[in-house]
């Protein structure tokens, strides 16, 4: 290292060569975290949720619907049993404005309902849903439908929710489990003028057929017009739910306006296990990420140094765990699946036979897609899942950002301590505050006194007029503490 200057100011070099090789990947920390300090003296990497991110399509898959006659049917019985358990829950603590998507389970059997009262609620339910018109409808149509769009579906589910809750309300009206009946007009009133309103099956198909080198523009067109509706109607339908009640009410939003879009957003939460990143930038400097991640330049940027090995890189945990730190690839569209294939990790091979692949001894032409080749099934499943884990939006491409990830089991399972190995160096924004450096240099000399520090050197964020850039300089010699008093 480089000696103390003459005038006893610290030298700097002002290259950024070091900070562009590819050696290091860094991390921006807001200045007011209250876990700043913690983070660098226990070497702590938090694993959040996702909710929590900045991007609210963490995960975003495009999910396609494709299918015979028997997965659709056994798929329409699995939306049925999942109205009439929320709706059970409704008529049970309908008061409860808490009632929210969560009660939504797509994973449910009728295995796992409380008691043969119930299971057998469920059968008489179904048995009169075979005969509505909408269910019959939907039962012949969807099949027919090829390939059907996340969105197609949510306008399908919309028309036949309905129908369902309709059925539903006076069932549990009959057998005493509300005091009153209640009906929901059906979605498909609102779609415009001119668009056959009783069999939209047919009408999409007609319309593939009609125009098959456009016909996405024109169904494009269609959804939005019944998405816009949808919207209002929803947004007016919770308006005067909360004039009825004095306040926002959940749960009557739930049943008869949002149920089908929470089903299906809830399809999306179980095709995974729960996981969770922890997001680095392949530089340090990028002025906009100092603004945004770095609380307006006055944060500060850890330097981590992955481990390698046959071109990977890793970051290893003191529980002994190494995760493999993972470029995000940004793109036009995210990854498309069929879900059908890719039924979620919350579903036992068991319900995943007898509730969606089978039906009155019959096998769907989706069993042979998990049990012909197991193994290439499970690939597939997992390279799907890096998919779609390690992608973003090309609106994101400025963040340069590669992730750990891993599954999380619970909130108590989210913070991890890393070999203080991988933390190299700290850089200051232009603008962090005297105390705060004070600060984190105190925490890192900790870590020179106790033996732990290894390799480590300080920087300072700087902008270059002269080059229009952000430069990093590295104090020489910041990191010979004085001998620490006794």
């Amino acid at each position: 290292m480089r000696k103390v200057a003459h005038d006893g100011r610290f030298p700097v070099t002002g290259t950024n060569n070091k900070f562009d090789n590819g050696e290091y990947i860094y991390r921006y920390r807001p200045i007011n975290s209250e876990h700043l300090i913690s983070e660098i003296q226990n070497n702590e990497l938090y694993f959040p949720d996702r909710s929590s991110l900045n991007d609210p399509m963490e995960g975003q898959v495009r999910l396609n619907f494709h299918g015979d006659e028997i997965i659709w049917t056994n798929f329409l019985n699995n939306y049925a049993l999942s109205v009439l358990w929320c709706a059970h829950v409704f008529a049970i603590d309908g008061q409860n404005p808490n009632f929210d998507k969560r009660f939504v389970r797509p994973d449910l059997t009728v295995e796992k309902l409380p008691t043969k009262e119930f299971q057998d609620l469920y059968y008489e339910f179904l048995n009169l849903l075979k005969e509505d018109e909408d269910y019959i409808e939907a039962k012949k149509g969807l099949h027919t439908r090829g390939s059907v769009t996340d969105i197609e579906l949510r306008i399908h589910f919309r028309a036949l929710h309905s129908a369902f809750t309709n059925i539903l309300w006076a069932l549990f009206y009959e057998k005493g489990l509300i005091n009153h009946r209640s009906s929901t007009r059906n979605i498909r009133d609102f779609l415009p003028d001119g668009i056959e309103k009783h069999n939209l099956y047919e009408t999409l198909n007609a319309l593939e057929a009609e125009h098959p080198e456009n016909h996405h523009k024109f169904k494009e067109a269609l959804f939005a017009v019944q998405r816009q509706m949808f919207e209002e109607l929803r947004v007016r339908s919770i308006y005067n739910i909360h004039i009825e009640h004095g306040k926002p009410h959940q749960a009557f939003s739930t049943m008869n306006v949002t149920f089908s879009d929470d089903y299906i957003d809830q399809l999306v939460a179980t095709l995974y296990p729960d996981w969770s990143p922890v997001c680095f930038s392949r530089n340090c400097t990028n002025a906009s990420m100092w603004g945004h991640y770095a609380s307006g330049h006055q944060g500060i940027c850890l330097q981590f140094k992955p481990t390698k090995n046959e071109g990977r890189e890793y970051i290893n945990f003191k529980n002994g765990t190494s995760i493999e730190v993972s470029d995000v690839e940004y793109g036009e569209a995210y990854p498309a699946l069929n879900y059908f294939e890719h039924i979620g990790s919350s579903i036992s091979v068991h319900d995943l036979i007898e509730y969606w692949l089978t039906k009155d001894g019959k096998r769907s032409c989706v069993y042979s897609k998990y049990f012909d080749n197991e193994d290439q099934w499970r690939d597939l499943y997992w390279k799907r899942f890096q998919q779609l884990s390690n992608f973003k939006f090309k609106d994101w491409k400025y963040e340069n950002e590669c992730r750990t990830i891993r599954r999380v089991m619970s909130d108590k399972d989210r913070l991890w301590n890393y070999n203080q190995q991988h933390l190299t160096g700290i850089v200051f924004g232009m603008h962090t505050p005297d105390d705060k450096v004070i600060e984190i240099i105190k925490a890192i000399a900790e870590k020179h006194y106790d033996g732990t520090l290894g390799e480590f050197s300080f920087y300072k964020a700087n902008f270059s007029s002269q080059g229009n850039s952000m430069q990093i300089m590295e104090f020489q010699n910041m990191t010979k503490f004085a001998p620490k008093d006794k």
